[in-house]
């Protein structure tokens, strides 16, 4: 199946990250990883590459040089990490413990037959269920390399016949499809990578528009990022002025740099259920997911009274319970 481009900016992108790995067989998959982090500037990259991961390494710096002036830096990431998986051939994702809810949701609202276009799908872990309880996919990713392991999983998978397209682009790219498009729309793990609350809310409402029935996503929460501010398994150093910028503006910090300096959005329950209310859709069920962080954490009384105020606000009002959670989920259905 042939990948349909919808940014040719971003065809051009793919095809030299995946020219550049291809060409650097003769490195290993941990070689070709510390590559990638020496270019983004991170910890983990190879001391003194020399020869070809040398050569490798030149030509993802132009690459990432050439991201930049074509208004692409921000999806350059994923883009490398998606062609060095198609090289290798290999690629790991987490487990979703969200994805349960969002099977059996779309199951009710969506039964089959049905279409489900999948955003930023990487290689198909959140759709290949729905496929194999007969809905037809279509996988919408920025990285060409994660939809050629999402092809190869599909063949392996006997799923090849419920995949309908390939469609490469972000989430800038999603006015170019057509109203009502498709049956549903899923995006999981990755629409809270956008940079600001406002670029989330345009994304929904483009999901809105381009589903006939339902959409399903989720985004960061504004008090779970804060709880885990500055932790080991946290993006995010510890700041009272980090706290506040994630209260105020819902944008994050950028992160720790070995972390790829990430911004993300995040929103509290009540302000979720306005962006979904905005886009035209009806929420069904809010779910909060993921572990809850930092029951015994100082973090909350090391700030200062006027962002205490806000966050007891967040601790006991209606939402509290969902609030208090890393990650949210919104299940919803088309307004009527």
């Amino acid at each position: 199946m042939q990948i349909e481009y919808l940014n040719s900016g971003l065809e051009e992108l793919n095809r030299e990250l995946a020219a550049a790995f291809s060409g650097a067989c003769e490195l290993s998959a941990e070689q070709m990883s510390a590559c990638r982090w020496a270019v983004l500037d991170m910890p983990g990259a190879a001391d003194a590459p020399d020869g070809v991961q040398q050569e490798l390494i030149g030509r993802l710096e132009a690459a990432r040089q050439a991201a930049r002036e074509r208004g692409l830096g921000q999806v350059f990431g994923w883009c490398m990490v998606g062609a060095q998986a198609a090289a290798t051939g290999q690629w790991d994702h987490q487990d979703d413990c969200a994805l349960s809810a969002v099977t059996n949701f779309l199951r009710e609202v969506v039964p089959t037959p049905a279409s489900v276009l999948d955003v930023a799908a990487g290689t198909g872990h959140c759709s290949f269920p729905l496929a194999a309880d007969g809905y037809n996919i279509a996988l919408f990713d920025s990285a060409a390399g994660f939809l050629e392991l999402a092809v190869k999983d599909a063949d392996r998978q006997g799923l090849a016949d419920r995949l309908d397209a390939l469609l490469c682009g972000t989430f800038a790219d999603l006015p170019a499809l057509p109203d009502d498009a498709y049956d549903a729309c899923l995006c999981i793990g990755s629409i809270f990578y956008l940079p600001s609350p406002h670029q989330v809310e345009q994304a929904v409402t483009q999901l809105a528009r381009i589903a006939s029935k339902s959409i399903v996503f989720d985004v960061t929460s504004k008090l779970g990022t804060i709880r885990q501010l500055g932790t080991d398994d946290s993006d995010f150093d510890f700041s009272p002025s980090a706290a506040e910028e994630i209260l105020s503006t819902g944008i994050t910090p950028p992160g720790k740099p070995e972390h790829g300096r990430e911004v993300y959005s995040c929103f509290s329950a009540a302000e979720l259920r306005h962006l979904v209310e905005g886009a035209g859709m009806k929420l069904q069920q809010l779910v909060g997911y993921g572990s809850t962080a930092n029951e015994t954490s100082d973090i909350l009384t090391r700030l200062p009274p006027q962002q205490r105020t806000h966050i007891d606000q967040l601790l006991t009002g209606d939402d509290a319970a969902l609030d208090r959670a890393p990650n949210l989920l919104a299940l919803c259905t088309k307004a009527k």
